[in-house]
């Protein structure tokens, strides 16, 4: 339930947000596991309380990923949702099977619900070898930690862009007028997606060019725009133009410009033979 309420006013609650980063870590890190393992050892003498909270994490390593997989081939898919409820729900089950094997057993053979630790004799009674193991495993996991940290907390850089696009007669990138006649009109279908996460002003320039003589053979055969898209705002609508001579090996641009820039931000091009009229 708990779980449940951070997922839905975490966002929205600042302050509760490092409680739901160590809740989150213990339902993915440690529960997952903590649960196999008191089903699998529910004997005291099985296991100590050093080695349960280390199986404990392996297993959670272990689980996690094949839970995630098991969700991404599911209608669900892998969400927020999906995934939290798939972990609640192997940890019931797991936590069920437990509570069976732990009823199994005479009350004074059962292994403590909290793992008794005991780490300073643990440590003693360790081989230097095995100590000096740990210590560097200490040192790289740290090192870990502290790059996952540094990589989540530094801004970083702009992402987003714009989708810029053009389909054929068909609404598929295909079927494109290929071969058509000087003067005679010709449209496709121009697609902008704003995924920018701010709202941006569009426009469309059309230019044709002969490709053996680009300097006295490029015009400017249309126009479209401005366009004010929102974020995640999806613009289609049919661009119209002519072919202003005939030629082969003509090159026809769709520009996309953003606001007032005087540079493309996108372009696209389409090679035409233009037959006479």
């Amino acid at each position: 339930v708990m779980l449940v309420l951070l997922l839905l006013a975490g966002d929205s609650l600042a302050l509760l947000a490092p409680l739901r980063w160590l809740l989150g870590a213990l339902m993915i890190l440690y529960v997952p596991g903590y649960s196999l393992q008191a089903a699998l050892f529910p004997h005291r003498t099985d296991l100590d309380g050093i080695e349960r909270v280390g199986l404990s994490i392996g297993l959670s390593i272990v689980l996690v990923p094949v839970l995630a997989l098991i969700l991404h081939s599911t209608p669900w898919k892998l969400g927020m949702w999906s995934f939290a409820s798939g972990t609640i729900l192997i940890i019931l089950f797991l936590g069920g099977s437990a509570i069976w094997r732990r009823a199994q057993l005479p009350l004074h053979d059962l292994a403590p619900t909290l793992p008794a630790l005991h780490p300073q004799q643990w440590w003693r009674n360790l081989p230097t070898l095995e100590q000096r193991i740990y210590r560097w495993l200490a040192g790289a996991a740290g090192v870990i930690l502290l790059t996952l940290v540094v990589v989540f907390t530094l801004p970083t850089p702009d992402t987003s862009y714009t989708e810029f696009y053009m389909l054929g007669s068909a609404g598929l990138a295909e079927q494109y007028p290929l071969d058509p006649r000087a003067g005679d009109p010709l449209q496709v279908t121009m697609g902008i997606v704003n995924q920018e996460q701010t709202t941006r002003t569009y426009r469309v320039e059309v230019w044709a060019t002969w490709a053996w003589d680009p300097a006295n053979w490029h015009t400017l055969t249309t126009e479209a725009g401005p366009f004010t898209l929102e974020p995640g705002e999806r613009l289609e609508q049919p661009l119209m133009w002519a072919m202003p001579w005939e030629a082969d090996d003509v090159q026809v641009s769709f520009l996309l410009f953003r606001a007032d820039d005087n540079e493309p931000y996108r372009t696209l091009q389409l090679w035409l033979d233009v037959g006479a009229e």
